[in-house]
């Protein structure tokens, strides 16, 4: 069987990557609160990963804004790429407060928090994939009712 327009890939590739850099923020977060030292250190770090989630958001609407055809419809590729950058957002916000306000330790709450997010960013990286072919969709409603569960 042949399609009659090409299937471009390049949407899904930035899909993968978002969710990843998504996962790498969560997870510097997550050590930033198990190890509670350099705090400015670690804060840049996550900085720098959000602002690569930020140059990967552009890169996904400047994309669309290019495409005819897209491979779903455009306003969920858009508010896909900005949720996922809005999650980058509140963990460089998180990280950044911990830092300014000279935080003295975690509670054990955020710890707890932050562990939860990692867990919703691995089942995020598992989901995003599943968007190339659709052809589960029922299991890709199961890791979002796991996602739901966790939070």
């Amino acid at each position: 069987m042949f399609a009659l327009l090409p299937k471009d890939e390049a949407f899904f590739d930035l899909f993968d990557r978002m969710a990843a850099t998504v996962d790498e923020g969560a997870r510097l977060l997550a050590a930033m609160l198990d190890d509670f030292t350099e705090i400015e250190e670690k804060a840049k770090q996550i900085r720098n990963v959000e602002h690569s989630g930020d140059h990967l958001t552009r890169e996904a609407i400047e994309k669309l804004n290019r495409t005819f055809i897209a491979p779903f419809e455009r306003e969920e590729i858009h508010e896909l790429v900005c949720r996922m950058d809005d999650v980058l957002d509140s963990i460089e916000n998180a990280a950044n407060r911990l830092a300014l306000y000279r935080v003295e330790r975690p509670t054990q709450d955020a710890i707890a928090l932050a562990r939860v997010l990692v867990s919703c960013t691995q089942l995020l990286q598992q989901g995003v994939p599943m968007l190339r072919t659709i052809k589960k969709p029922q299991a890709l409603l199961n890791l979002c009712l796991d996602v739901h569960k966790e939070e």
